[in-house]
């Protein structure tokens, strides 16, 4: 498997199969909201591993990525996607993973 790539223009963190570089083997997709002036969040939609990749990690990796772009930008996080609700949240090990969640009054 390839690094996780983030295209800003799709709004997506993909992984890419090893053997075809345009082959994606996995996804996060989000969208860009704005709560207030001087507040960005990412709204973590739908993360998605096609079968051949489950097992490996990758929606793991995916949401590192998400979560490690959001702090890099001073950028907050809505985990919309029950994934990373019910499971990503509880496993992680970015110690300020669960510090980026964007809730009303968080700021």
């Amino acid at each position: 498997m390839s690094a996780v790539v983030h295209d800003a223009a799709k709004k997506r963190f993909a992984i890419y199969a090893a053997a075809a570089e345009d082959q994606e083997i996995g996804f996060l997709d989000y969208d860009t909201q704005y709560p207030s002036e001087n507040v960005t969040v990412l709204d973590l939609q739908h993360t998605v591993v096609h079968p051949a990749g489950r097992g490996q990690g990758l929606a793991q990796k995916l949401c590192d990525a998400a979560f490690i772009y959001a702090r890099e930008q001073g950028f907050k996080v809505i985990p919309t996607c029950s994934y990373i609700t019910g499971t990503y949240l509880k496993r992680t090990t970015l110690p300020d993973a669960v510090d980026l969640v964007y809730t009303q009054g968080s700021l």
